[in-house]
């Protein structure tokens, strides 16, 4: 036993396992869903008469239920022979691996081995927006091959995943590397495929899921004109203009993966040609409808809001030739790329390369550094904990908002509470609480939109474009309760006030066929295909002549190009058709848009709590405040963006030479 102890330490300090902490606990760790997961156990005679599981980054309602409670299941079962919880595999899987070499350390399991039956293995585990297969191929002894060899998984996201994992398992010789952050589904898939394939190969998971030895933390400084901080569209257009003028540019991103909440967007904006310049409005109010081309409208004028939203409605018609100039695949009308966002992303970042800039990823901006009161660069840490020092003449603050911060958006605005959010994780106001540590003004910071329609179990927005090009809302009793094309408050408030708080967006073939984004949803699984009014009925769970009845009045409405009831403003195109296939998708509001944050004047410079300007400080995107009111109209986010994130790039260089 003292050999099989010895051997079993031994093994433990090659794998970075941590070991006992006395000579009665012992801690074995393993690769989670979302990171580590530790089990500490204690031993009296030859027994565990003590288990505790621990994984800080785990899923709060999924694997933290069983981080919960799998350290009794493992004291009952003395063994690694217990019952995964339902619905979180990975983290207990990661528990049973962690507790095989806390066991082994113990001396209640033999030691590890290297060996596997050598061959090819191919499983397939659901990504994000489709099947994932992977085929793993091994010797006896090492990882030798890991292929993605069939999948449907997002352009742009999931795709990233696809890319780096397989590399980082053959270079690490483990299935316990990190995801891909902002690619999390697509890549627990690629992970849990190939665990399965190295399980099945009779693989001792100790060795092959262990987590492997993080790179020593390097210190870095960079010098240059701009540092850029977030690599979304406010990012990236402003990192654009200021190589076209000139300046060395180094974009910071935190996340592994550019595109922020940029990539969840439809790749929509409003635009107004160059002769739609006629403001006729002199003191807009509440309420005002503020027509330049396109509609945007101010709920609450605040602070500088009035000069905002002329800067970027007289700035949207040159958006779309400027991409056309950088080769973007901008359409007709110019109001859009072709694709979704995701493309956009894409374009500007090997845009920003070609260019000679530079983009570094998985690096957390934590300060912005001054000299004199002047912003001089940024202070941050890499992926591998070291400090990154980019000193810089011009900062550039483009993080975005801070809609994933959930605990915030209840705090600022009460009647969010409950919601889910559609954001991506970074969104946390990185940048604006940087900016209000060297004396930036904060502004509209309780203005927070929450989206009429997200499907709540993915968080998947569905898109405007499907209301307002035929799209009705149905509640749970089948009934049209609300003009669909209203503003997003008050749709949003009309679903909450129906039975559940939740609704139906309905929909027919042709809309399905012309709108880009329905395909994607429906690779999510989150629509429901119904042949007719009965089918449609039975997923709602209503009467089916509830349903027949509001199809017919909406098609009497639009022949018409009347809605007596809720006086829809429409284009009437189309109806809803008097026969299928039809869609279904179940929606409830959640947290979409944070109008709030960093004050800046139309030039992007950032006020300060004294009204004065923060020299050599610019801000651009959702991290600014004052643009849109208390509710920012559809399709005015990536104009604004791209509009003042143009004015931040040039003004950055101009500042920088």
């Amino acid at each position: 036993m003292k050999k099989i102890v010895a051997m079993a330490m031994t093994l433990c300090l090659m794998l970075g396992v941590a070991v006992a902490e006395n000579e009665n606990t012992f801690t074995g760790t393993a690769k989670g869903f979302g990171g580590d997961v530790s089990v500490t156990i204690t031993v009296e005679d030859g027994k565990i008469t003590d288990a505790v599981v621990t994984g800080d980054n785990e899923t709060p309602s999924i694997g933290g239920q069983a981080v919960e409670t799998l350290g009794g299941a493992i004291v009952e079962a003395q063994s690694a022979e217990f019952d995964s919880v339902s619905g979180a595999t990975v983290t207990s899987s990661a528990v049973r691996e962690a507790l095989k070499d806390a066991m082994r350390q113990a001396g209640l399991m033999e030691a590890a081995s290297q060996t596997m039956t050598a061959g090819t293995y191919e499983f397939t585990y659901r990504g994000y927006c489709s099947n994932v297969t992977v085929a793993t191929t091994v010797s006896e002894t090492a990882i030798e091959q890991v292929e993605v060899v069939s999948n449907d998984e997002t352009v742009g996201i999931g795709s990233y995943a696809i890319e780096r994992i397989p590399a980082a398992i053959i270079e690490n010789q483990t299935a316990g590397v990190d995801g891909v952050s902002g690619a999390t589904a697509t890549s627990n898939a690629i992970l849990s495929a190939v665990r399965d394939a190295l399980n099945a190969a009779g693989a001792d998971m100790a060795i092959y899921n262990r987590t492997p030895e993080a790179p020593e933390a390097v210190d870095e400084t960079y010098d240059t004109d701009v540092v850029v901080v977030g690599a979304g569209a406010a990012g990236f257009a402003a990192a654009v203009t200021a190589l076209q003028d000139g300046a060395d540019v180094i974009v910071l991103e935190k996340m592994d993966i550019p595109g922020g909440n940029t990539v969840r967007s439809s790749g929509v904006w409003n635009v107004a040609g160059p002769d739609q310049k006629d403001f006729t409005v002199e003191t807009p109010k509440e309420d005002d409808l503020y027509t330049v081309g396109v509609v945007a409208r101010i709920v609450q004028l605040l602070n500088s809001g009035k000069d905002s939203v002329r800067v970027m409605v007289e700035g949207s018609w040159q958006i779309g030739p400027w991409l056309k100039e950088l080769g973007f695949p901008v359409n007709e009308k110019g109001s859009g790329v072709e694709g979704l966002a995701r493309g956009l992303i894409t374009d500007y970042y090997k845009k920003v390369e070609e260019l000679g800039g530079q983009i570094l990823y998985a690096t957390k901006a934590e300060k912005i550094l001054m000299n004199d009161g002047k912003a001089c660069g940024i202070e941050a840490t890499s992926g591998n904990g070291g400090k990154v020092t980019v000193n810089a003449k011009s900062v550039v603050i483009a993080t975005g908002g801070f809609g994933y911060d959930l605990q915030k958006c209840y705090e600022l605005k009460p009647s969010l509470t409950g919601m889910i959010t559609n954001n991506q994780v970074g969104a946390t106001g990185d940048g604006i609480y940087m900016a209000e540590a060297v004396g930036a003004n904060l502004i509209d910071m309780d203005q927070i939109q929450a989206h009429p329609t997200v499907e709540q179990s993915t968080a998947t927005l569905i898109t405007e474009g499907v209301r307002k090009a035929g799209g009705i809302l149905l509640n749970a009793e089948g009934k049209r309760f609300t003009d669909e094309c209203n503003y997003r408050d008050i749709v949003a408030g009309a679903i909450l006030e129906q039975t559940g708080a939740y609704a139906y967006i309905v929909f027919n073939q042709d809309l399905y066929d012309n709108n880009g984004n329905i395909p994607t949803y429906d690779k999510l699984g989150i629509v429901a295909h119904c042949a007719n009014t009965d089918e449609i009925a039975a997923y709602i769970g209503c009467d089916a002549q509830t349903v027949a009845d509001s199809f017919a009045a909406w098609n009497t409405a639009c022949e018409n190009k009347n809605d007596p009831e809720f006086a829809s403003e429409y284009d009437w195109e189309r109806n809803i058709t008097t026969s299928g296939p039809w869609y279904v998708i179940k929606i409830a509001p959640g947290i979409h848009h944070t109008m709030g944050g960093i004050q800046i004047n139309t030039e992007t410079e950032v006020i300060s709590t004294e009204g004065t300007v923060i020299p050599s400080l610019y801000a651009c995107g959702e991290v600014t405040g004052g643009v849109h009111g208390g509710n920012r109209v559809g399709g005015n986010a990536l104009i604004d963006c791209q509009v003042f994130g143009r004015i931040a790039g040039e003004q950055a260089a101009k500042n920088a030479q």
